[in-house]
């Protein structure tokens, strides 16, 4: 399949000319609210075969539009892209989980980022443990190479995707049900969540990693054990690395470029220590 680049120029005093820009766009009513106001904006659109993204001058006088993933030389354009991202021209996300709430909240920085916090993803239970300690959605990991956000959840026990995270792009995109098994999602085609793991052998999970070969490590606080899942939910093995009841791994770090040098850090607090584990 060959990739399209469409540049187009759409005055918005030209209403004749914006009805024709705005009639392919899903959010079309939102954005001309937007351009009356005549900020810089991004868009997206969607068909069966391609991300589309447009770009609206502060003027109001251009529209890039970008096909997913662009090829050379618009593969080399700056911009603070995030981790994994293929697009263009993008800002660079961060997400936080938020064990008060039970969302997982977004600032974008960059060229390109606002700069605001937003609430993206709403409804991941939490409870309070201990007076001290919450579970609910922590131990967020980042797969780069397929733009896949994994957060897990100490209340509901269990590992929810969120696909195609940098198109989290309005305030509660994704509503995660309390089970953590079933969710409400405004755009699927742009970005939804789904259920990885619940349940035995996750117990009260805090922490997690991405191992090279795509792999997830969780820790468990509940059991102070190591659970390796592929990111379709299969357990390949567990591991106890503290014997005591207290909870103790609270963070994870996986390093290596393949099995053969993976390294895996992570963190207890019964000793105050950083252990690491290879292959």
């Amino acid at each position: 399949m060959s990739t399209n680049i469409v540049l187009t120029a759409a005055p918005l005093h030209d209403a004749a000319a914006m009805a024709v820009f705005l009639r392919a766009i899903p959010n079309s009513e939102e954005l001309a609210k937007v351009l009356q106001a005549r900020d810089s904006v991004s868009s997206r659109a969607y068909d069966d075969d391609t991300w589309t993204a447009r770009f609206v001058a502060s003027d109001g006088q251009l529209v890039k539009c970008y096909t997913n993933p662009p090829t050379d030389p618009l593969a080399s354009g700056y911009g603070a892209t995030p981790p994994g991202s293929r697009g263009f021209y993008s800002p660079f996300f961060n997400f936080v989980g938020d064990v008060g709430t039970g969302a997982i909240d977004i600032y974008s920085l960059g060229i390109y980022g606002t700069g605001k916090l937003y609430e993206g993803v709403n409804g991941f239970p939490v409870s309070k443990v201990n007076g001290w300690s919450t579970l609910g959605p922590s131990g967020l990991a980042y797969d780069n190479n397929i733009g896949s956000l994994y957060v897990v959840d100490g209340d509901c026990n269990a590992v929810v995707a969120i696909d195609n995270t940098p198109n989290l792009l309005v305030k509660d995109e994704i509503t995660v049900a309390k089970s953590c098994k079933k969710f409400t999602c405004k755009d699927k085609n742009a970005t939804c969540a789904k259920l990885v793991k619940a349940g035995s052998p996750l117990n009260k999970p805090e922490a997690e990693a991405i191992l090279p070969n795509g792999n997830l490590i969780v820790a468990n606080t509940g059991t102070n054990e190591l659970v390796e899942l592929t990111p379709t939910g299969t357990v390949l093995d567990t591991k106890t690395v503290d014997t005591s009841k207290t909870p103790a791994i609270f963070g994870l770090w996986a390093t290596g470029t393949n099995d053969n040098n993976t390294a895996l850090y992570y963190t207890d607090a019964n000793s105050n220590t950083v252990q690491e584990m290879e292959q």
